[in-house]
């Protein structure tokens, strides 16, 4: 048990963090939910898709709450540029208010998530599209 409570504190000092913070989850998940169940109702309610599994389908997005809400959009094109104009529409507008004024970044590409995620370990090779913040 000794040992064990060693290696947790090795690694606790390492990686200079607690390990309290990971069990927690991210700073502002509870507001990168609120927005996407706004985006998610936009979606749905302006006909693109029937359901959050659909809203998926047709704009694929993946999140990170940390130190702002971030969204990255992927296979954004001719068939959903549409829907992405909504989302972008309702972020300008409506976006920090729903996330109780925490910032939000939004960044979209023209590739596939893995395209992305395999273009570069640090530096990725494939750049998105369009990049913006919402602060106010």
């Amino acid at each position: 048990m000794k040992r064990l409570n060693i290696l947790v504190l090795a690694i606790t000092i390492f990686f200079g963090t607690s390990l309290e913070a990971y069990s927690m989850g991210k700073k502002f998940s509870e507001q990168g939910g609120r927005l996407s169940i706004a985006l998610n109702h936009l979606l749905v309610s302006k006909g693109f898709c029937k359901s959050p599994s659909e809203c998926f389908d047709l704009l694929p997005g993946y999140t990170d709450h940390d130190d702002m809400v971030r969204i990255n959009y992927y296979c954004v094109g001719d068939k959903n540029f549409v829907a992405f104009l909504e989302v972008i529409n309702f972020v300008l507008k409506s976006g920090v208010a729903t996330t109780g004024n925490v910032q939000i970044s939004i960044k979209a590409y023209r590739e596939t998530h893995d395209q992305v995620r395999e273009s570069g370990l640090f530096v990725k090779g494939i750049k998105p599209f369009m990049s913006m913040e919402v602060t106010k």
